[in-house]
């Protein structure tokens, strides 16, 4: 019988690989690894993770994929096996976190794949029509603790970091430094608190300094020759709030008209508006060092639906501007919402004239 698992979906050299997001502890942008003696020539070095040395390997190399010098943009997902050994996958780009429907018989495109992939991959699955490699974590652990593999010297026809400038790899040296000091410049609970929302289904992060409170307003008057993000105004304790849907910019349809709705009153510098979301889930400490760089997914402007006929080109995607980064924890992912540079968005109408 087919079963559902969740997946964190990773593109390794244009190669779709799934990563049980039950293993997934969290995604970290590409930053200047440390050789460490002992590790084994297959693997790349080692992070320091806010005290911790973090093995480093390339899931290409897993793969048994031709890899191709690193960039900014590359990111490290960090897996964590039930025994408590963590351990770090150089990756492109987190693409997205998706359910995967299991069957307990691989399909035939497994047979395609090298004697080395095939030790590490569960199955091939096609997802709108793209073929993905499910990586069995249990068995990529076990494959790297084999001899063979820290015997074996990697690759070294191509410099994998020649591309970058000075100015680039001193930019991986300071992450990885901030990554090292994070617990020291941080909170004692590890980071900076966040509100976690719910907005069409997905989930997204909003600066805790920024959420005045959580309220349900339970009559909105909808506002004459206002644009349809525009909600309307509500009496919240006398003070008018007005309530807007931010979908669009989220690349999420647009909500129906509402006469009620939960909101997180934000307040940035003198503006104060009410974001309709579907409901308050929890408050996280993050580290901004623990966010993976955007994009996380590949929507592009014209999947956005648009605000109104003459904004279309207007409104960027949520991964360019509205996103500091993407957080996955516990196989669920949270994009942290960039809510100042939101409101600053002229394409909104969020100003005086509401």
């Amino acid at each position: 019988m087919a079963t559902e698992q969740s997946y964190l979906i990773v593109d390794v050299m244009r190669t779709l690989c799934g990563l049980e997001a039950q293993w997934v502890e969290e995604t970290l942008p590409l930053v200047e690894l440390k050789p460490i003696a002992g590790l084994g020539a297959g693997y790349l070095g080692a992070i320091d993770r806010r005290g911790k040395l973090l093995p480093v390997v390339d899931l290409a190399d897993c793969l048994g994929l031709a890899r191709s010098p690193y960039g900014l943009s590359d990111a490290i997902v960090v897996l964590r096996s039930p025994q408590g050994v963590s351990l770090g996958l150089i990756v492109n780009e987190a693409v997205d976190l998706q359910g995967v429907m299991l069957d307990p018989d691989p399909s035939l495109l497994v047979a395609e794949l090298s004697a080395q992939a095939r030790e590490i991959v569960r199955d091939v699955v096609l997802l709108a029509g793209q073929p993905i490699a499910l990586i069995n974590s249990e068995n990529l652990f076990t494959v790297l603790q084999r001899p063979e593999w820290h015997q074996s010297p990697l690759d070294s026809a191509t410099d994998r970091w020649q591309t970058l400038s000075a100015m680039d790899q001193a930019l991986l040296r300071a992450r990885a430094v901030e990554l090292a000091e994070a617990d020291r410049a941080d909170s004692d609970q590890g980071g900076q608190p966040w509100i976690v929302v719910e907005i069409g289904g997905e989930r997204f992060g909003i600066d805790a300094a920024a959420v005045r409170e959580l309220a349900e307003l339970p009559v909105i008057v909808p506002l004459p020759c206002c644009p349809s993000h525009v909600l309307g105004n509500a009496n919240l304790r006398g003070e008018i709030v007005t309530a807007i849907d931010i979908s669009p910019w989220l690349g999420q349809e647009r909500r129906p008209a509402v006469t009620r709705s939960l909101v997180a009153i934000v307040q940035v510098e003198d503006l104060t508006v009410g974001l309709a979301i579907d409901r308050a889930i929890e408050t996280q400490w993050v580290s901004t060092q623990r966010l993976a760089p955007v994009p996380f997914n590949a929507s592009t402007a014209e999947q956005l639906a648009p605000v109104n006929g003459s904004l279309d080109s207007a409104i960027v995607n949520r991964e360019s501007a509205y996103i500091r980064g993407i957080h996955v924890d516990g196989g669920q992912a949270t994009s942290w919402l960039d809510v100042a540079t939101l409101l600053r968005d002229p394409s909104l109408v969020v100003n005086e004239s509401l």
